[in-house]
């Protein structure tokens, strides 16, 4: 079966307005497009084949408590741009918008040569990437990739 990647994903947001307009800022930015779902309380960030979903959380209960990446559950997401200096400029305007920052723009060889981002955090503290990476993923011999 062949398949084509990840086609979306919906985060649950507290503050649905707050993260909406967090999120269609950041991503329009990108060349993201918008799109509602009719009869859904629901907007999708899409470019290509890759769509970001923004849904509120359905009911608030006392076990809720704030969105933490230590604990299991998505860990990051991360957006590839064309080059170092869209990375540069991207963090200019989180600093801007008083955005958190976790890690300003820098390289990480760690993860491969030329691997350059910058790490920050949502309205709800989920964190997010911008990233450069100058070559395709590197192929594994691993059995799962």
């Amino acid at each position: 079966m062949g398949s084509y990647g990840i086609h979306h994903l919906d985060l649950r947001v507290s503050n649905y307005k707050k993260s909406l307009a967090f999120y269609d800022s950041m991503l329009r930015s990108l060349r993201f497009r918008t799109v509602r779902v009719k009869g859904e309380v629901v907007t999708y960030c899409i470019k290509g084949s890759t769509a970001l979903g923004i849904r509120p959380v359905k009911k608030r209960t006392t076990r809720d408590g704030p969105y933490s990446y230590r604990r299991a559950g998505i860990h990051h997401l991360a957006f590839s741009v064309e080059s170092r200096s869209a990375v540069d400029n991207f963090y200019e305007r989180l600093k801007q918008g008083g955005i958190r920052i976790l890690y300003p723009p820098q390289e990480y060889p760690r993860y491969g040569r030329g691997y350059y981002s910058v790490f920050f955090l949502d309205p709800d503290g989920i964190e997010l990437e911008i990233l450069h990476w100058g070559i395709q993923h590197p192929r594994s011999k691993s059995k799962y990739m």
